[in-house]
């Protein structure tokens, strides 16, 4: 049973990071971990699996547009002033990921109902 929760949480957790990347259209993994409340490690752990099945694309893009960049917290937020660099990494998601997690994200609200 207790693998079965770890599986699961797994599988949150994966959802979560295609769900958050697709609420900007592109995310880096400092801003996936800050708003999800993870690791770091386990964001970039969940983006190399998510690479792998060619679920997301990384995208190698100018800090100016990163999504931190148009946010009004971006003097204060560590993870903002840390994409002041010339390129960041940053992630898009395939469609077939995202409806995939939608559909889930609507089972799980049903079955709370």
């Amino acid at each position: 049973m207790a693998g079965q929760n770890a599986a699961d949480n797994g599988r949150d957790d994966l959802c979560s990071v295609v769900l958050t990347i697709a609420e900007l259209g592109i995310a880096t993994p400092e801003y996936i971990a800050a708003k999800l409340r993870l690791p770091l490690q386990r964001v970039r752990a969940i983006l190399g699996f998510l690479e792998a099945q060619k679920w997301i694309e990384r995208v190698e893009t100018d800090a100016s547009s990163c999504p931190c960049q148009r946010c009004p917290l971006r003097t204060i937020c560590p993870i903002a002033r840390s994409a002041t660099s010339q390129r960041i990494t940053a992630y898009r998601v395939k469609k077939e990921i995202l409806d995939y997690c939608k559909r889930k994200l609507g089972q799980e609200q049903r079955q709370h109902r």
